[in-house]
């Protein structure tokens, strides 16, 4: 299984148990932006109780299998307003995203209902139930500075709260820090649209 660099990992950012739910958090940003904080970067080894995402089948060369809780983490409700909402690295919005090995990313409304489920990352399919979650970008471990775009599958201006699930389909499992940057669009007359939360 191909590991990612771990130089920035401090002991106590290691899970040794079941991975407990992140709480977002929100940063400063420039004026236009709105910076959320998904998952910090986290590890689990081999061994480690992990609890299992039963709902969800994870198809690659070896056959099926359940896939593991890495980490978890949840924004909103938050409403984009025709911002582009992408995945990125740090808060600054200038480095990548690792995961091993894979996101999935659940868009919910207001009343709780599922709008939306994708799966970015290193797996080759998603399944749930008789639903094949579709995929975004390319098969692979790393993404560039806001290569995941998101802007797309979400409303233009109705609430949604987004979970994005680390998961993991063999032994071992780690994913980076993961932040979501909603950037408003540049007017016709250069002003930047207003962000808001509902």
């Amino acid at each position: 299984m191909r590991r990612l660099p771990l130089a920035l990992l401090s002991i106590s950012g290691l899970l040794t148990g079941c991975p407990k739910a992140q709480s977002a958090v929100r940063l400063r940003a420039p004026d236009g932006q709105k910076v959320l904080k998904l998952l910090s970067q986290a590890r689990v080894q081999a061994g480690a109780p992990l609890e299992k995402r039963a709902d969800l089948l994870a198809l690659d060369g070896d056959g099926v299998s359940v896939p593991a809780v890495v980490a978890a983490g949840t924004v909103g409700p938050l409403s984009r307003h025709g911002a582009t909402v992408k995945l990125y690295g740090d808060e600054a919005g200038q480095e990548g995203w690792s995961v091993d090995r894979f996101l999935l990313i659940e868009a919910t409304d207001a009343r709780g209902q599922v709008i939306d489920r994708s799966v970015v990352g290193f797996q080759r399919g998603l399944m749930r139930g008789a639903e094949q979650v579709d995929s975004l970008g390319d098969m692979k471990p790393s993404f560039g500075p806001g290569e995941v775009d998101l802007s797309s599958r979400l409303p233009p201006d109705e609430p949604v709260t987004i979970k994005v699930t680390a998961l993991e389909t063999g032994e071992a499992g780690e994913v980076s820090d993961l932040y979501l940057i909603l950037a408003a669009e540049k007017a016709v007359d250069g002003s930047d649209e207003e962000l808001k939360d509902k």
